[in-house]
């Protein structure tokens, strides 16, 4: 159940860092599916362990009643023959449960017990693949020159004990400066009426893509990214957009896409199963060879 549990989160969790990747590629219909199945994996599971539970408190209680009149059955036969007096039975029936509850630790105490048993499991795995992991040396994130150990030093002042830091040339020891507080941000950019994408199954005049006075504002709003651009890519021509970073570039791709609608203008290309989009990050759905194709 936990092993389920743990595969959905990181489904989930894998669902929102490659969420633009995903739109990019159209994949949202395979990562539902995969998403939905181990969804219902774990539903099975926990309904499973619901079901355990039940049976084991039914046996629990069960056994709890049985243990109060099992006493009294052994030895009700002796007071009808006239062996023995009331007062036995009830000596009888409380000596039984004192000696039967210093032996009844595992039975009352069962799901307690599996379920620290299921976490030191749990922890004991951990801990050997970290051992593992670290014996090997091969898996060092990064190893120190003796010139980079020396530059290690231990500052005095407000940091806390045994706090290190890199010293660069002309650095000193001394505790930095408290930081500068970040300026205000702008107030949103007027809204404007959206990017219109219009997909059509065949362009007129041999256009592949066309883009008309297209202006493009951040998220919030706050910066224009660019404004009244405007272009026209014909079958079997090579566009390459270049700029610095920050410019636009990727906005412009999520733009023509349909991701990204703040902004103003026209955007004209072919049906989105003709399309190929390629995202920065690469990505490949959960699955098998012959469920990524």
């Amino acid at each position: 159940v936990l092993l389920r549990e743990a595969n959905l989160r990181y489904s989930l969790v894998r669902l929102r860092e490659n969420a633009e990747s995903i739109a990019f590629y159209g994949g949202e219909a395979q990562e539902a599916r995969e998403v939905r199945d181990r969804l219902e994996g774990a539903v099975e599971g926990r309904r499973a362990v619901l079901g355990t539970q039940r049976n084991l408190e039914f046996f629990t209680t069960a056994y709890r009643y049985a243990i109060q009149i099992l006493p009294v059955l052994v030895v009700s036969p002796l007071y009808f023959a006239g062996t023995i007096e009331l007062g036995v039975i009830t000596q009888s029936s409380g000596a039984f449960n004192s000696i039967l509850d210093d032996l009844s630790l595992i039975v009352n105490e069962f799901e307690g017990i599996s379920r620290f048993s299921a976490g030191l499991r749990r922890l004991t795995a951990f801990v050997e693949r970290m051992e593992g992991y670290q014996r090997n040396a091969s898996n060092a994130t990064f190893v120190l020159s003796e010139a980079q150990r020396a530059k290690l030093v231990e500052t005095a002042g407000d940091g806390p004990p045994g706090f290190l830091r890199m010293l660069g040339k002309g650095d000193s020891a001394a505790p930095s400066t408290p930081p500068v507080p970040a300026p205000p941000s702008p107030s949103p950019l007027p809204l404007s009426d959206g990017i219109h994408n219009l997909e059509l199954a065949i362009l007129s005049g041999s256009r592949a893509l066309a883009i008309d006075d297209l202006s493009l504002l951040t998220p919030d709003g706050s910066r224009l990214l660019f404004a009244n651009v405007s272009l026209t890519v014909r079958c079997g021509e090579h566009l390459l957009v270049t700029g610095q970073s920050g410019a636009g570039k990727s906005s412009m791709l999520r733009a023509i896409a349909g991701l990204w609608t703040r902004g103003s203008g026209i955007v004209t290309r072919p049906l989105t199963a003709d399309t190929m989009f390629l995202p920065q990050r690469p990505y490949c759905a959960l699955g098998s060879l012959r469920q990524q194709l």
